[in-house]
């Protein structure tokens, strides 16, 4: 029974490491582009929204249902509630980072090539542009 349980357990580890090998991004290469930064904001700002959002329903409908009940008994959705809490705490960090990857992207390199014309030939020179805000 125990090497039945070990093998199956082998079995499983084996199939989960392998997708997740497969689900690897290919992060050799930095780009270091003002639209990497602006996507990389918002992918993380859509993530908090979203964090926020579900945790703000959960909670909500949880501590509606417990006071529908006129807060009586046991609150049997009191996880949900907690869950929910969480869920709106954990939305924090993301919006926090979303807003670093927007001050990143005002740094970063524009890559916009500046035309140089001259008699005969055409040339493009990488360009950097600097905007600051206050």
């Amino acid at each position: 029974m125990n090497i039945r349980k070990l093998l199956l357990l082998l079995s499983v580890n084996i199939i989960f490491c392998e997708l997740v090998s497969a689900q690897l991004a290919d992060t050799t290469t930095r780009h270091l582009t003002k639209d990497f930064y602006m996507k990389r904001r918002a992918t993380r700002n859509t993530i908090g929204w979203v964090l926020l959002g579900s945790g703000v329903t959960m909670a909500a409908v949880s501590y509606l249902t417990y006071a529908g009940n006129g807060f009586n008994g046991t609150w049997k959705l009191e996880p949900l509630f907690n869950a929910g809490c969480v869920s709106v705490i954990a939305s924090v960090p993301f919006f926090i980072m979303a807003r670093q990857n927007k001050i990143k992207a005002r740094f970063a390199v524009n890559l916009q090539k500046t035309p140089l014309e001259t008699a005969f030939l055409k040339t493009y020179y990488p360009s950097l542009s600097l905007r600051i805000e206050r």
